[in-house]
């Protein structure tokens, strides 16, 4: 899992789904025996709907479907600026990325 891999060698960290609201859990402490737990109290990020991707073609993108970039989408969270830099040099180093913008 790409993800994962990205989150745990930058001291990423998921959302979970708690009883009491949110939290933010290490990805390098999820795992293991409990992972169908943990993958279903990870507050996973919705993919763009195909309307919304048309309508973002045609209005923001002048047709060019190649412009759209954020079809499927995940955040990791960090709790340092340098910890984000580290993400990036993993995604970078990543033979099947390509880093297209940063916003």
């Amino acid at each position: 899992d790409k993800l994962r891999e990205w989150a745990v060698a930058s001291k990423g960290h998921a959302m979970l789904r708690t009883q009491d609201g949110r939290s933010f859990v290490p990805w390098s402490e999820l795992g293991g025996d409990s992972e169908d737990t943990w993958r279903q109290q990870v507050v996973w990020a919705g993919l763009k709907t195909r309307r919304r991707a048309t309508e973002k073609v045609y209005r923001a993108y002048n047709c060019d479907v190649s412009r759209l970039l954020d079809v499927c989408r995940q955040s990791i969270f960090f709790r340092c600026p340098t910890d984000i830099l580290v993400c990036l040099d993993a995604l970078a180093a990543d033979s099947e990325v390509r880093i297209q913008r940063i916003d």
